[in-house]
Parts: structure tokens; sequence; C-alpha cells
């Protein structure tokens, strides 16, 4: 089991899967998104053959029940599209050959049948295609994609221009929730920001988003999301981000992570960075959980978690 606080870095980087996006885009609330007809049924011919209003919403129950969602849930999302699309095709295929089939292919498709509600996963994945359409085009908004770009300055600790880079999001009212994303980046990845810099984002946030903002800030300051870094502050820990992404291999790059189709390490989900706390639980397990050496102490350690602080159960 681990507390929330060994890595506060994960949260705050977009899922790069379909459900994540999913989650991204339209939030999922208890496996359930509500997305505009509009994106779902973009012909106004088949919203009225449908009976969706222009101005209503579907609802879309993600579970496993829904085969089309539960076989593309995890993948990366520049996978997920073209699954989809295949899908939709080898329906198709079935049901424009149906009559062309010899006494043994017409068994095994009528099997299919029985299987499957081919008119229905017809809708189904097309819908899911239509949704996912409407993801791409978003992601393709220039505030998305400066403020994704920044994402991934942070991780690389390159978050030097990224104070002056959200000045103009923050004067636009870009998506606050995005913004408060980048600033506790920022933070969490640079072991908290100068004073300087803490003051002048501070300000910045609350002149665009209104004094009552105020809380949200304090809040995260007492959460240690966005906080000052101060050396002489009672309990002040080196976090070295640079040390941490090479000890935990947290940018495998070159082949690992790089196969979207069938990906070997966790890292496809953040487009190359692999969350700490999954490297973490690799490496124990590499290591054996108990005892543990002397090495993966030592990398632990990197992270605050001294020997008083770490609860390694027996092996028995």
């Amino acid at each position: 089991m681990f507390d929330r606080d060994i890595d506060v870095v994960s949260p705050f980087c977009v899922n790069q899967t379909y459900e994540g996006l999913l989650d991204e885009f339209y939030g999922i609330n208890t496996c359930t998104i509500s997305v505009e007809n509009k994106i779902v049924y973009p012909d106004e011919k088949v919203r009225k053959e449908l009976g969706q209003t222009d101005d209503g919403r579907t609802d879309f129950v993600l579970t496993s029940e829904d085969t089309m969602f539960n076989d593309i849930r995890n993948k990366h999302f520049n996978v997920a599209g073209p699954h989809l699309s295949k899908t939709i095709s080898d329906i198709q295929r079935m049901m424009n050959d149906k009559n062309q089939k010899t006494i043994q292919e017409l068994d095994k498709f009528i099997k299919k049948l029985k299987n499957m509600n081919v008119v229905k996963a017809k809708e189904i994945a097309t819908s899911h295609i239509n949704v996912a359409t409407h993801i791409t085009q978003s992601q393709r908004n220039l505030d998305y994609l400066q403020v994704y770009k920044m994402e991934g300055a942070c991780i690389m600790g390159e978050t030097k221009d990224i104070p002056n880079g959200l000045l103009p999001k923050m004067a636009k009212q870009y998506n606050k929730m995005k913004i408060l994303r980048v600033m506790s980046l920022l933070s969490t990845t640079q072991g908290g920001v100068d004073q300087k810099t803490f003051d002048f984002l501070r300000r910045m946030f609350i002149a665009a988003y209104g004094y009552q903002e105020i809380v949200t800030l304090m809040n995260m300051q007492d959460a240690g999301l966005f906080k000052v870094r101060d050396r002489k502050a009672p309990g002040y820990f080196d976090w070295n981000w640079e040390k941490i992404k090479t000890s935990f291999n947290l940018l495998p790059g070159g082949e690992e992570g790089a196969n979207l189709q069938n990906p070997s390490d966790i890292s496809y989900v953040h487009n190359g960075f692999a969350p700490l706390s999954v490297s973490i639980l690799e490496m124990i397990l590499k290591e054996g959980v108990s005892p543990l050496s002397q090495q993966g102490r030592g990398v632990l350690k990197q992270l605050g978690l001294t020997d008083d602080k770490l609860k390694i159960p027996n092996s028995e």
C-alpha cells in the first residue's frame, strides 16, 4: 500500500489512453459520461431519425458490458480510433456477405450473430468513433497544445519559460483546472518554486479567476502541491527530480513504450513518462519484497522514504 504523497507528480499528467481522455474531456462520473448529441450524432438527419434533439445529451455507461469500450479502454488513444474503424468494417462485411457463404461459413456467421447484435454493435462503435473524433479535434486547439507542452516541459525539467507561458492562458481565462495542474506539476517536480515565481503565479491566477480562488491556492499550498522551495523550512527535503527520473527509469525511451499497438512498458500511458508509483512497485517486485537490498533502500530514500518510514512486510 502506497501513501499518495509518495507520487504527487503522475496524477497531474494527462492519461493518453482512450478511457483517460474520455475522463479528461467529458469527466467520468460513476462509470458514466454525458456527451452532446451533436457530437455523438453529427449528422442532423440521423439525429432526427433517432429522435435526438440538437441541444440534448447522450449518456454512455462505461463498463465491461460495453464490449467495444472494454476492448479499447486501456489502449493508447492513437490506437483506439483505428481499432474502432476496423471493427465497423468487420461488422459491415459480416452484414454484406451473409448471402454469399458456404454452409460452413454460414454456420460460423450465425454463431457470431448469437454473440453480437450486429446493428447495435455498429451503432455503438460509430458513437465511440464520433466521440473520439471530437477529442482529436479538441486536442488540436492551440491553447490545449501549448498547455500540454508545458506538462512535458515540467517532466523533462525544462521549466524556465513556464511561468511566462501560463500568463497569456490566465489572461484568456483558459480552463483553470488545467492551469492549476501545470502549476502543481511545476512545483511538485521541482520540490517547490522560488518565492518570486510563487508570488507571480498566485497574483496572476487570482487576477484572472477571481479573489475566491485565494482559498484554492491556500489549500494547494497546505497540501504541498504548490509551494515555495524553502531550504530553511522545518522538515525540508531536497527533492532531486533529475536524479529520481534516472534512478527509477521514468523516461525509458528507445524501444520501451514506443510500440503503442502492443506496449511493453507502462510509459505508453503518458506518452513516454512512466508513473513513479508504478516504477516503485516494479522495483520492489524485482528486488523481492523482503529483505529489500541496501541499493533498493538507497533509491527509495531519494523520495524521502527513510528506513523508519518503510514498512516492508515479511516474505511469509
